[in-house]
């Protein structure tokens, strides 16, 4: 009778909606400030204006429960994180993140934005993290609706946590892969 109760509240929580992203001047209470990532936060799937970035498909690697559908990154309030800490932090699972179990919350401006569903991969090239000439890590994408939320657009300097589905922050990893200029 347990494993039929057990299997019963799995397939329910897949079809659970998260409650949407929380904007509050208020920090999280779990997040270990250790656990933080400065760097440099970029739009994808759009133009800096919202237009059509003819470089990115608009659907994102990881499926929105609520639709079956890949989420569609033009329109969704969302982040990409690089694979590396995808794979090493999320433990390379599309169906934890797809139901939200890992979520990042940003720091940015004064104003903390939680709950953020994990839309996309990215940023990153040949399998590396990115970093510019200057030095600025570049660890983290935006959806164009996330940008506007946040009033804030191409290049912005955030601080990022990937938080699990109690609200804990998680020690980032997956750094030892090394850094690609651009």
């Amino acid at each position: 009778m347990n494993i039929i109760k057990l299997l019963l509240e799995w397939l329910l929580s897949l079809f659970t909606v998260k409650p949407p992203v929380v904007v509050s001047p208020h920090p999280p209470a779990k997040l270990d400030p250790k656990h933080g990532v400065n760097t440099v936060a970029s739009v994808f799937g759009s133009t800096y204006k919202g237009g059509v970035d003819p470089t990115d498909n608009g659907q994102g690697a990881f499926k929105d429960l609520a639709t079956g559908k890949s989420y569609a990154t033009r329109k969704v309030v969302g982040v990409a994180i690089p694979i590396p800490f995808f794979k090493e932090t999320c433990g390379g699972s599309y169906l934890l993140v797809e139901q939200r179990k890992f979520t990042v919350t940003i720091f940015h401006n004064n104003v903390w934005y939680r709950d953020l569903p994990i839309v996309d991969l990215g940023p990153g090239a040949h399998g590396k993290l990115l970093k510019d000439k200057e030095g600025h890590t570049h660890l983290l994408d935006r959806t164009y609706p996330l940008c506007k939320l946040m009033n804030s657009f191409d290049n912005a300097e955030v601080a990022f946590w990937i938080v699990d589905e109690h609200g804990v922050s998680l020690e980032v990893k997956g750094f030892e892969v090394g850094y690609f200029i651009i």
